[in-house]
């Protein structure tokens, strides 16, 4: 995580980046992190919180705006390397 985002106190962050797929397929998603935290031995110390809430409002509203963005599919990212295609 970004040294910066200590300053703020949120309970959630919502960041946009660009990502290349394996097909070339362009698609909107959305994903929570993920682990963000190990130990040493790579033991889970801390894993995102994935608010279902966010996600959802974010999608619908993608579903509701799909004829403005045809040219993209629609997934969603059930964990970070798992999507779901609608």
């Amino acid at each position: 995580m970004p040294d910066w985002i200590s300053k703020y106190d949120y309970d959630s962050y919502i960041f946009l980046s660009k990502h290349t797929a394996k097909f070339n397929i362009l698609s909107l998603t959305c994903h929570s992190t993920g682990i963000i935290k190990t130990d040493s031995i790579n033991r889970i110390k801390q894993a995102s919180v994935p608010h279902p809430h966010l996600k959802k409002s974010y999608m619908q509203s993608l579903w509701d705006n799909k004829h403005k963005i045809s040219d993209f599919r629609i997934t969603i990212e059930t964990t970070h390397h798992s999507i779901v295609y609608m």
